[in-house]
């Protein structure tokens, strides 16, 4: 459950659980995987035991992911079911190893270097960079408020893509303001469910590819909507 909410593909969680389950004494273990729910049919001896856990919000935790592939990985005999329990949960309540505000800091950077890479001007990267921070502070303040992500996704990508194309009085327009405005969203794109949602249709996992995609191309359509807004407030006309 963990490994899905932080985006794992399907292929990794089933080699995890079934490794799992042998060390366990399982004989047989069947898992069925869909968007929100993860259902598993796990046999030993004559006894047969079915139970479906939900999966909460997917957001991207490599650390969390990798932190429980290699303690999965490093068993080599069944623990005690108390023990194992409690490391999972150490695991998947650790605490990020960065700061916010570091976060912030060098998400501004990443973006403001890849308005650079587009092709912009110094002042353009600077206006992307301060945009993104911002929406990533706005993303942060409201991730436990608001109601859904596509809502959420669509304020930060307003904020951010209005800040990087804001006037500012007495300093000169950019004439690379659109470039600005591109990268000033980059951080909000789903580029590992994209990916994930590929990799599970290939390896057969079509009802949690179908909803990654979908969910993707759900936040890659408030992305544009966000743009949309902050084009209006600016007086521009979306093209």
């Amino acid at each position: 459950e963990t490994e899905l909410e932080t985006v794992a593909d399907s292929h990794r969680v089933e080699t995890l659980l079934q490794r799992l389950a042998r060390l366990l004494g399982v004989n047989e273990l069947h898992l069925l995987f869909n968007y929100r729910a993860l259902s598993a049919t796990a046999t030993a001896g004559d006894t047969t035991l079915t139970r479906v856990v939900g999966i909460g919000s997917m957001g991207v935790d490599m650390r969390v992911e990798s932190a429980l592939g290699r303690y999965l990985k490093s068993l080599d005999e069944c623990p005690l079911l108390d023990e194992l329990e409690d490391q999972l949960r150490t695991i998947a309540r650790s605490a990020a190893p960065y700061p916010r505000w570091f976060v912030v800091v060098f998400v501004g950077l990443a973006c403001g270097a890849f308005c650079l890479l587009f092709g912009a001007d110094i002042q353009a990267a600077a206006r992307a960079g301060i945009g993104a921070a911002a929406g990533l502070c706005l993303k942060f303040l409201l991730a436990s408020h608001a109601p859904n992500a596509v809502l959420l996704t669509t304020l930060c990508a307003a904020l951010s893509s209005l800040l990087a194309a804001l006037p500012v009085p007495g300093v000169g327009n950019s004439p690379d303001l659109g470039l600005a405005m591109t990268a000033s969203v980059l951080y909000l794109v789903p580029g590992v469910p994209m990916i994930n949602a590929l990799e599970d249709m290939l390896q057969g996992h079509v009802n949690i590819a179908m909803g990654r995609a979908v969910s993707a191309m759900l936040l890659c359509m408030a992305i544009a909507l966000g743009l949309i807004f902050s084009l209006t407030a600016l007086g521009a006309t979306p093209s």
